[in-house]
């Protein structure tokens, strides 16, 4: 999905807001130009992980869910 919204705005169909890694190239390449805001982007508060409530997720995921949870609150302030 953000590589057919990152194709549109490189066709001239308007702005938007992804993150380095998926326009970084283009920014690079001069093909996209970044805005400065008048204020700071939202904050959206951390990653949130959802699987459904009937099941356990599968040890993979435990595991990348108990990466993650530790990964972010080792950068809390």
């Amino acid at each position: 999905m953000a590589d057919l919204v990152r194709h549109n705005c490189l066709g001239g169909q308007g702005l938007i807001h992804q993150p380095r890694f998926i326009v970084g190239q283009a920014m690079a390449s001069g093909e996209l130009v970044a805005l400065e805001l008048d204020r700071p982007a939202i904050k959206l508060g951390g990653i949130h992980v959802l699987y459904p409530p009937d099941r356990r997720p599968p040890a993979k995921v435990r595991v990348m869910i108990d990466y993650l949870a530790e990964a972010f609150e080792s950068s809390r302030p």
